[in-house]
């Protein structure tokens, strides 16, 4: 898996799970809990894990413009346990489901 995303489009244009086997958003929308679907693994057969969705999050936030919105907005990403993390945000951003970056950029 090199070029993998969270989320990615339908036929009908909407966002659906990619990497992701679910994700929930906090009754105040601040804090977006992601979790990993079980098997995804890097070309070297390791697995992915959310420090490495962290990483690439981060380096897609300094190159992209709309990355470069949702850090203004952002209070911290973290690592729950292997297979989910939690992107806590300042204020409700509602459309980072269309943003998402692809995992290894």
């Amino acid at each position: 898996m090199i070029w993998d995303q969270l989320w990615d489009f339908d036929d009908k244009l909407l966002p659906q799970p990619q990497m992701l086997a679910g994700a929930t958003v906090s009754d105040d929308k601040l804090t977006w809990r992601l979790t990993l679907r079980d098997g995804l693994l890097w070309h070297d057969g390791e697995p992915v894990r959310p420090v490495d969705c962290i990483a690439s999050l981060r380096r897609w936030m300094k190159r992209d413009g709309m990355g470069q919105r949702i850090d203004g907005l952002l209070n911290e990403m973290r690592g729950i346990d292997d297979h989910s993390f939690e992107i806590v945000v300042k204020q409700p951003f509602r459309c980072y489901r269309w943003r998402s970056p692809t995992a290894a950029t």
